[in-house]
C-alpha cells in the first residue's frame, strides 16, 4: 500500500513542479517584455531582474493552485487511461488509499499558500514599492519616455517629447484617496530628482492648474494660470 501511495504521490509531485514552472512562464510573458524594454533602455540588469523576481513571488499564489489541479488531472487522466486505477480496485486498494497523496500534497500547499498570502507577499509588495522609487531616483530618464504615463504615490506624469532634459506640453494628473484632485498642463518642465530626499521637483512654465474642490461635482473645476511654478514630491512608498 505504502508504495502505491508513493509512487502517486511521486507522480503528482514531479508533474505539479513541471507545471508551475510552466504556469509562471505564461504569467510572466507579459512582465518579461517590460524586462527586456527597460533592459534595453539601459537600466541595470541585475535591479531588473531583482524587480522581476518580486514579481514571480507576486504570482505564485496565483501558480500553485492550477499547478495543483492541473497536476492531479494529468496524473489521473493517465492512470485511468492505462487501467491503473482499475487495476488498483481489482485488488482491493479504495478511493480513499488511491487518493491520500493527493490530500496531504494539496494540504502541504495550501499550508505553504496561507504563509504567502499572510506573510511574504505582503513583504514583498511593500519592497516593490521601494525599488520601483530606487529605480526612478537612479536612472528617471529610463523610465520617462515621451508618450507613456509615468506613475508615483499620488501622481500620474506624461509628456509629448523630451529634449535636452526638458519635457514639453506635460500634464501631471494629482490623486487624493485615488480620486483625482487636480490636473496641472505646462507647455515645458524641467524635472529634477533628489536621491538624498527620495524626491523630486518640477519647474513648470507657461501652463495651467485645474484643481477639483467637490469631489462630488468632478465636472466642476477652478483653472489658474501660471508664467511659473514649483512642484515637489515624495517618492517614498508607506
Amino acid at each position: 500500500m505504502k508504495i502505491l501511495q508513493l509512487y502517486i504521490g511521486k507522480s503528482i509531485f514531479g508533474t505539479f513542479l513541471i507545471t508551475i514552472l510552466v504556469l509562471t512562464g505564461i504569467l510572466c510573458l507579459g512582465n518579461l517584455l517590460k524586462v527586456a524594454d527597460l533592459i534595453l533602455k539601459g537600466m541595470d540588469p541585475l535591479l531588473v531582474l531583482k524587480f522581476f523576481g518580486f514579481l514571480i513571488i507576486g504570482l505564485l499564489e496565483y501558480a500553485i493552485p492550477m499547478a495543483i489541479l492541473t497536476a492531479t488531472i494529468l496524473v489521473f487522466g493517465r492512470l485511468s487511461s492505462d487501467n491503473e486505477i482499475t487495476g488498483m480496485r481489482a485488488c482491493g486498494v479504495g478511493l480513499i488509499h488511491i487518493t491520500t497523496p493527493v490530500f496531504f500534497i494539496g494540504f502541504g500547499l495550501m499550508v505553504f499558500c496561507l504563509y504567502l498570502q499572510n506573510t511574504v507577499i505582503p513583504h514583498y509588495g511593500f519592497a516593490i514599492r521601494k525599488l520601483k522609487s530606487e529605480i526612478t531616483l537612479l536612472a528617471p530618464d529610463v523610465l520617462l519616455q515621451p508618450g507613456e504615463i509615468i506613475s508615483f504615490p499620488g501622481y500620474t506624469i506624461n509628456f509629448d517629447r523630451k529634449e535636452d532634459g526638458v519635457l514639453y506640453k506635460i500634464q501631471i494628473n494629482q490623486y487624493k484617496d485615488e480620486e483625482l484632485a487636480s490636473s496641472i498642463f505646462a507647455q515645458r518642465a524641467l524635472l529634477e530628482f533628489d536621491r538624498d530626499r527620495e524626491g523630486f521637483t518640477l519647474k513648470l512654465y507657461d501652463g495651467t492648474v485645474e484643481e477639483i474642490p467637490d469631489e462630488a461635482t468632478p465636472q466642476i473645476r477652478t483653472t489658474t494660470a501660471f508664467r511659473s511654478e514649483e512642484h515637489t514630491s515624495e517618492l517614498q512608498s508607506h
